[in-house]
């Protein structure tokens, strides 16, 4: 693995709201030999009305601790900072409880999505945004108190009535942040599809947010909208639409070029996403992610970098 890669990580996926699911899996994931869990606390019982349920988060914490990985969280994915008052403040008190959380599993770094908001005017998005710049801003600082990046992942959707940023926009927000606990997690797989579906570069797109990435979502998809109507996981695969979290390999994503292009944020953590239909290939997954993790570079490597796709 490249000395510019703190770890390779796999994220849990919980079924159980009580996570009583949580412990067999984090047995499997042992013995996968990762540096990092991803604990998915957007779907424990962790929270009620943004107050911390303590019961439920020692009893987390007790299945947690003292294994061999050390801990990232994704947070709720309903935060949505671009909310319009009044709702605005009930996503900020709800970020802010579960980064709590978060430094209560001590995880190094704690994901959260990127906002949506209905399609309107750029000159009344910039409002939305400055919401969610000063939002990010506050919860840097009680995340830096816990020694915590947040990592805002870029997102997607397939509706022309919504919009959410692109990879690049979503660089643009992060560098307007500029605090040092604010970075980005690129969601690859997220990129590729809402690029495609906004009619832009996907590698343009993922060299303007990978030197903000101090996190990555990885998994494979071949960048389709759910386009075509179907009734199963099953039959999306069938189709290779929608965001599939398949095994690296299985979809087309070019990920040797990115690899080559793209310059990362140092200590940048590969977390695979894997969708739980496909945990047979978790094995082979773990090492083609090794792979291109021993490949990747970042803003801080030493050799020759390309600054433009091509």
């Amino acid at each position: 693995m490249s000395d510019d890669v703190l770890g390779i990580g796999m994220s849990v996926r919980c079924n159980d709201a009580d996570f009583k699911d949580l412990a067999p899996q984090l047995d499997r994931i042992e013995r996968l030999g990762v540096e990092f869990v991803e604990v998915p606390t957007f779907a424990m019982n962790l929270l009620c009305a943004g107050r911390v349920i303590e019961s439920n988060l020692r009893e987390a914490r007790a299945m947690i601790t003292d294994r061999p990985f050390m801990v990232t969280v994704h947070g709720p994915i309903g935060i949505n900072l671009m909310s319009p008052e009044p709702f605005h403040n009930r996503h900020r008190d709800v970020l802010m409880a579960s980064i709590e959380v978060a430094a209560a599993l001590e995880a190094r770094h704690y994901v959260l999505h990127s906002g949506t908001v209905a399609e309107k005017p750029e000159a009344d998005l910039r409002n939305d945004y400055l919401r969610q710049r000063e939002a990010l801003f506050e919860a840097g600082n009680l995340a830096a108190q816990y020694g915590m990046t947040l990592a805002v992942e870029n997102v997607y959707t397939y509706s022309r009535n919504e919009r959410t940023a692109l990879p690049s926009e979503l660089a643009a927000e992060i560098a307007a942040v500029d605090h040092p606990n604010v970075k980005a997690c690129f969601d690859v797989s997220h990129g590729f599809i809402n690029g495609n579906f906004r009619g832009a570069d996907f590698l343009n797109e993922a060299m303007a947010l990978a030197p903000f990435a101090k996190h990555l979502h990885v998994h494979d998809s071949f960048g389709r909208p759910v386009d075509v109507l179907t009734y199963s996981r099953a039959e999306r695969l069938a189709f290779g639409i929608g965001d599939l979290h398949m095994p690296i390999g299985w979809g087309s994503i070019p990920w040797d070029l990115l690899m080559e292009r793209l310059r990362f944020h140092p200590g940048v953590i590969f977390n695979i996403e894997l969708d739980r239909a496909y945990w047979s290939e978790a094995e082979a997954c773990v090492q083609a992610v090794r792979e291109l993790a021993a490949k990747a570079r970042t803003t801080s490597s030493s050799q020759p970098e390309m600054t433009t796709a091509g």
